[in-house]
């Protein structure tokens, strides 16, 4: 098992994948994606404010909505320039 503390994350834009840096125990930064990290499991600690969790929640979830949206559209330009052209 190994104790870290998430200190950024981010979709990447070609194929939205959830990417965290990870701050270790011993002060390493560890960076992984998202997929790995969910294969292991995760177990969180409670923030002091949950209030405050939900807020930075609604945030990601909005990210990542925009996120495959952007995708998509890149995808149907290809689509359309496929046979289009």
């Amino acid at each position: 098992m190994i104790t870290g503390r998430i200190i950024r994350e981010s979709y990447g834009k070609k194929k939205q994948q959830h990417t965290f840096t990870t701050e270790l125990e011993n002060g390493e930064l560890k960076l992984i994606k998202g997929r790995n990290l969910y294969r292991n499991g995760v177990w969180r600690k409670e923030w002091e404010d949950e209030d405050a969790r939900e807020v930075v929640l609604e945030e990601k979830h909005e990210r990542g909505k925009l996120a495959r949206a952007a995708r998509e559209e890149r995808f149907m330009e290809k689509l359309e320039n496929f046979y289009f052209s």
